[in-house]
């Protein structure tokens, strides 16, 4: 079968421990789990803990980039600026859709540059 050695018996014994643990423990355990679904996002948990922090740093990307700017961009910025030495909330890691749907439930209005 192209094994390096071939299947051990006394290995049994762990696999059937880890079936066991599987079964008895549920299907919580596996984080990629559907039963996980409707855990707090990132960004949610953000303003939870530092309300206005992130509007405070869209704000500042709008500021410096302009309006016309990307989701790329202005996440490019907004990660940047949170990791500025002296920043004593947390350093972020969002990505543009994440902002994108925040700005979104937040109540924003996207309108392209032509409208």
């Amino acid at each position: 079968m192209g094994y390096p050695v071939p299947l051990a018996h006394t290995r049994l014994a762990s696999w059937y421990g880890s079936i066991n643990a599987a079964i008895t423990g549920g299907e919580n355990n596996d984080p990629l789990s559907p039963s996980r679904s409707g855990r707090a996002r990132y960004v949610d948990m953000i303003e939870e803990e530092h309300p206005g922090y992130l509007r405070e740093l869209y704000r500042y990307a709008e500021s410096t980039l302009g309006a016309t700017a990307t989701w790329q961009e202005f996440v490019e910025i907004i990660n940047l600026k949170s990791a500025a030495p002296g920043e004593e909330r947390p350093t972020l890691s969002i990505s543009r859709k994440q902002l994108a749907r925040w700005f979104q439930k937040n109540g924003g209005k996207e309108v392209s540059v032509v409208e």
